[in-house]
C-alpha cells in the first residue's frame, strides 16, 4: 500500500532540548508567510521513547520534504535523517549545522559518520542564515511556488494571502 503524502508538510528535526526555543522562533516567522506546514516532534514527560519514534517516522513518511540540524552530533537526528534518506526523495532532505556548536569530540567536531559526506548550511545561533535558508528552501517547495503562483494569478496579496496561508494549514 502506498504510503499517503501530505504536499504542504516539512517535518523538522533537531537536538530537542539545546535548539528547540531557536527552531520554533525562526519557524514561527516563517509560518506566518508560508503555506508550508512545519511539524517538529519532540518527547512529551512519560512518553515512552519507542512510541515517539513511531510518531516521527510515521510524520516523515507524511511528509514532502524534511529539514534536519545535526548539530553537535546528536544520534537522534542522525536516525531521523537516515530514516528520511530512505523514506523521501533525496532532493528533499535539507541538513543544517550550528558552525558554534560543541559535540562530545569537542568543538567544531565533524558532523556523525553517517552525514559526513552530505552538504550542510552553516549556521549560528546568533545570525540570520538559517531563517534565510529555510525561507529560500520554502520558496523553492512545488507546494509554496503552485500557492504563490495562484495568489499572482489572482492578485492576492497581503491580508487575503495571510488568511489563505492559515486556511491551507
Amino acid at each position: 500500500m502506498a504510503k499517503e503524502r501530505s504536499s504542504n508538510q516539512i517535518f523538522v528535526g533537531y537536538p530537542w532540548k539545546t535548539y528547540c526555543a531557536h527552531w520554533e522562533k525562526i519557524l514561527t516567522e516563517v509560518h506566518k508567510r508560508s503555506p508550508l506546514h512545519f511539524v517538529a516532534i519532540g518527547r512529551q514527560p512519560g512518553q515512552p521513547a519507542a512510541q515517539l519514534l513511531t510518531r516521527i517516522l510515521q510524520t516523515i513518511d507524511r511528509s514532502s520534504a524534511a529539514f534536519f540540524d545535526a548539530s553537535a552530533g546528536n544520534p537522534n537526528v542522525a536516525l531521523e535523517y537516515g530514516y528520511a534518506r530512505a523514506a523521501l526523495d533525496e532532493s528533499a532532505i535539507y541538513l543544517f549545522r550550528d558552525e558554534n556548536a560543541t559535540g562530545a569530540t569537542g568543538p567544531g567536531s565533524p558532523i556523525i559518520s553517517d552525514l559526513a559526506g552530505a552538504i550542510a548550511t552553516q549556521y549560528a545561533l546568533n545570525d540570520s542564515r538559517l531563517k534565510e535558508a529555510i525561507e529560500a528552501i520554502a520558496k523553492a517547495h512545488p507546494y509554496f511556488k503552485r500557492f504563490d503562483r495562484f495568489c499572482r494569478q489572482r492578485r492576492y496579496k497581503g491580508g487575503t494571502r495571510r488568511l489563505l496561508v492559515r486556511i491551507l494549514r
